[in-house]
């Protein structure tokens, strides 16, 4: 994604990001059940809420530990036709287990179908394979994931509701949760298609079938690891399962992100050549605007 690094963002660093959500709700007169309720109440769902005994261990600030040279990318290139050097994901797994409608989308896609060129935030697995932070509350009837990365929040519904319809999609997803003795489980369906799914380098999409399956589970005093599974038979065929550790941590966020999309495409369009024509048209006509 078109954004400044960790290194840089550093610098920027709040001296707590609770005063940035404190403004937020002060000048737009939203509350935190506002802030949660991001899905509509499906029919059908409990009046009562289920008692959710959820596992304090699992609340706090969470930094991803592993090593960038801990998955192999596989045969796969990147925007200037150059090998892989490190991947988030085991990319090799996924590749064994593409189908020909897989193959064929990875012959076909460029780069400006890309939405991090225009500021969409990443998918959930690769947000939680990223360096940055992330940090999880609890009420009884939802679990709030803040990703410091695109500074969005995901509601994990723990209210005994159920997904919503198959028509109703959205770019994260639907996320119910439910505790499994120790084991935080959570399971994420009513994607909307995303040409970047697994992540914004390699581009392998990822359908409306798609349906990710994390198990949060405390291995250590501090410590976190979540095995994440990813069913999608448009493009597998088979499932693909992975494990990424993680520690607690008293960093901060940063205090804001920056992104603009005008810039990021700008920035496309200067650097890599294009394969569609319609592409290098859509580049001088940003030229022409600049000047």
């Amino acid at each position: 994604m078109y954004y400044l690094k960790e290194a840089g963002l550093r610098w920027l660093r709040a001296q707590n990001v609770a005063v940035s959500l404190a403004f937020l709700m002060i000048v737009s007169g939203v509350g935190p059940a506002d802030l949660a309720a991001q899905n509509p109440t499906p029919s059908g769902f409990p009046e009562t809420p289920t008692v959710f005994n959820f596992n304090r261990d699992f609340i706090g600030m969470w930094q991803y530990t592993r090593s960038f040279t801990g998955f192999s990318c596989g045969s796969t290139t990147g925007a200037y036709g150059n090998p892989q050097g490190t991947c988030q994901y085991p990319v090799e797994q996924v590749e064994s287990v593409m189908n020909g409608r897989a193959h064929a989308w990875l012959e076909f896609v460029d780069e400006p179908i890309s939405g991090k060129w225009t500021c969409v935030a990443e998918g959930i697995q690769i947000l939680l394979s990223e360096p940055y932070l992330w940090n999880l509350t609890a009420r009884s009837d939802v679990v709030l994931q803040h990703f410091e990365q695109s500074n969005w929040v995901r509601s994990i519904w723990v209210d005994g509701r159920p997904h919503p319809p198959a028509e109703q999609t959205f770019q994260h997803g639907h996320s119910i949760g439910r505790m499994e003795g120790d084991e935080f489980v959570v399971e994420t369906t009513n994607f909307v298609f995303d040409p970047d799914g697994w992540d914004d380098h390699i581009h392998m999409a990822t359908s409306f079938r798609k349906k990710l399956t994390e198990r949060y589970r405390a291995v250590g005093p501090g410590e976190l690891e979540i095995e994440m599974t990813v069913e999608d038979p448009t493009f597998l065929n088979e499932p693909v399962t992975w494990t990424n550790p993680y520690i607690k941590t008293d960093t901060d966020f940063v205090g804001e992100w920056n992104c603009d999309p005008e810039v990021g495409l700008n920035h496309l369009y200067d650097t890599i050549p294009q394969r569609y024509a319609d592409d290098a048209e859509y580049a001088n006509e940003l030229e022409r605007l600049r000047q």
